[in-house]
């Protein structure tokens, strides 16, 4: 059974971006660089964790992805950025996006109002992926600025300019 509640502001606000979404019975969720789509497991294999229920647990991870696709060379052309940043180092450049990827969906997250502070999940996923940085934190300022860069793009892709004041 589906407990996924669509929010239709934030359905059209993905819908306004134009990036292609699909949607399987595939158990993992992901952005493809090299045939720039999302990929989402139906909304009724989202549960409810003692983060959030199933239907922010759905949105944030929607809006991780979106961000990732900020990164195509059609958007932010961040990708080989990332990797000129690390000198071909892949496991670190691969960290680096996914800090930027969460802390956009954290910013989305909070300016659609399903979130407030910053869940655990979240915390826990950047500090790990801080940690895979060699716990350098200049990493997460610096991936903060892109992250915002995305929401930014996103927002004046879909005419939302202005981000929400978190509470």
């Amino acid at each position: 059974m589906n407990k996924v509640i669509s929010i239709q502001e934030i359905d059209n606000f993905v819908n306004d971006t134009a990036v292609e979404i699909k949607h399987s019975n595939e158990s993992r969720c992901y952005y493809s660089k090299t045939t720039d789509y999302i990929h989402m497991t139906n909304k009724e294999n989202f549960i409810k964790t003692s983060y959030g229920d199933e239907t922010s647990n759905y949105y944030s991870v929607l809006f991780h992805e979106l961000i990732h696709a900020t990164g195509h060379n059609q958007r932010l052309d961040r990708f080989k950025d990332n990797d000129k940043k690390f000198k071909d180092n892949a496991q670190q450049s691969y960290a680096f996006e996914e800090l930027i990827a969460e802390c956009g969906a954290i910013m989305l997250c909070q300016q659609f109002n399903l979130e407030k502070t910053i869940r655990t999940d979240h915390a826990l996923y950047i500090k790990s992926w801080i940690s895979a940085l060699k716990n350098d934190v200049k990493f997460l300022t610096s991936s903060l600025t892109r992250a915002y860069k995305a929401v930014d793009f996103l927002n004046k892709k879909t005419k939302k300019v202005e981000l929400k004041a978190v509470a």
